[in-house]
């Protein structure tokens, strides 16, 4: 789900009067703001709608945002996530979900996903990307919520926390996934497999496409199935290759399929027409937080 985003265009909060109400809280000179704050209140702005803020003042919405902006200059590389409630001066009640990271692909959709799966209630979102010491970018993400209630509080903290982790990961081994994929193309090619030209070059034609940056890898596995002493393959739980395992899929005891079984073991169908094709490529297409589209890839090696 992406989250509504708010635009603040009407005259009883244009810039200035933005930028005025987020100087006031800081102790700044409003007509002397550095150029960070203005650019970042410059995006605020950009972002959001009047309608979406019922209740809450010009002042309310800048003292708001020098709250996410003082959070956010305490960040120190780790991603930093909190929720907090949000009072405005003529009683209106929210709760901000703010979080504070590297900016990377993928946040806002992820985050704004998980949320929507827990069941809270979005009302506005914004954010904003700023630049800091050493040519980074920060985001900067404050998403409004009905208030969630203390029972729910921390399992919607955890479950963020829980997706960004998967950002992290998936973002951080792309290439190398990427690399697998195009590795285990080539192998496909190359093999001596019991198939027609034309099925090799409909499976190759597949592969390449999933290659071409259509989609998103959120993690890789190899599993290497064990044979048996005549040269055929086992009907046993294959081994995970840690060097193999990618993205979301770095952890071990998560798993691709939905079932107990997992990684599963071959049946004799899947052993003959499978396994003896020569190399095994497992892709399953899922829809989770990760945007536009993602699957887990897994990648079964053999002799």
């Amino acid at each position: 789900m992406k989250g509504a985003s708010l635009h603040l265009a009407s005259p009883a909060c244009d810039l200035e009067t933005l930028i005025e109400a987020f100087a006031r809280p800081l102790g700044l000179d409003a007509t002397r703001l550095p150029e960070p704050q203005r650019q970042f209140l410059q995006q605020v702005h950009n972002d959001c709608a009047a309608d979406e803020l019922p209740g809450f003042s010009p002042a309310d919405i800048g003292a708001a945002m020098a709250q996410l902006w003082t959070f956010g200059e305490t960040a120190n590389g780790e991603p930093l996530i909190r929720l907090r409630p949000w009072k405005g001066e003529k009683g209106a009640r929210r709760d901000l979900l703010e979080i504070v990271q590297d900016d990377k692909p993928f946040l806002v959709d992820s985050i704004m996903g998980e949320v929507a799966e827990g069941g809270y209630s979005v009302r506005a979102m914004v954010h904003p990307v700023v630049e800091v010491a050493g040519g980074k970018r920060r985001s900067l993400i404050q998403v409004h919520l009905d208030p969630v209630g203390e029972d729910r509080a921390q399992l919607l903290i955890d479950s963020v926390k829980a997706v960004l982790a998967d950002v992290r990961v998936a973002v951080d081994d792309f290439k190398p996934m990427l690399s697998l994929m195009h590795r285990s193309i080539e192998e496909l090619a190359a093999a001596k497999i019991p198939a027609s030209e034309e099925e090799r070059e409909e499976a190759l034609a597949f592969l390449r496409w999933l290659e071409g940056e259509r989609f998103v890898f959120l993690g890789a596995r190899i599993y290497e199935y064990p044979r048996t002493p005549d040269g055929g393959y086992a009907h046993e739980e294959p081994l995970i290759t840690p060097e193999g395992s990618l993205g979301v899929l770095r952890d071990e005891k998560r798993s691709v399929l939905r079932r107990a079984n997992e990684p599963a073991v071959l049946s004799p169908h899947l052993r003959r027409d499978f396994c003896e094709m020569g190399i095994g490529i497992l892709v399953l297409m899922d829809q989770p937080c990760l945007e536009p589209r993602g699957g887990l890839i897994a990648l079964s090696g053999f002799e």
